[in-house]
């Protein structure tokens, strides 16, 4: 929902409302508040204002999964992202992953294309 939610902010031209976002997935406000206090925590700026709603004012240099997640716009190629904080051997997690190889590579060339 972290991924959903931080996409519907980032395509948004203004603020998206809380209630909206309930309705969307089916929560409570308290479960949308603590998702946008996980995104503020990860360095994401979100204004909060009353009776407005949300909106994303600026994002973190940074990669995480949900900030991957909320950049794809593919409806199947690329959509599942295998994310590590670090990895001891890309060429090790490659061997281990049941996925064709040029799949994997195809996956990394996107994720760096996109970032550099």
């Amino acid at each position: 929902m972290k991924a959903e939610i931080l996409k519907l902010l980032r395509e948004a031209d203004g603020y998206v409302s809380g209630q909206q976002l309930c309705e969307k997935f089916g929560v409570s406000r308290t479960a949308v508040w603590k998702v946008i206090r996980q995104l503020q925590e990860e360095g994401y700026q979100v204004e909060a204002v009353r009776n407005k709603g949300y909106h994303i004012v600026d994002s973190p240099d940074v990669m995480t999964k949900e900030e991957l997640d909320s950049l794809m716009d593919t409806q199947w190629a690329g959509r599942n992202i295998v994310y590590y904080d670090s990895v001891d051997s890309t060429n090790l997690r490659i061997k281990q992953m049941e996925w064709s190889r040029w799949l994997i590579i195809f996956m990394i060339i996107m994720i760096i294309s996109d970032y550099c």
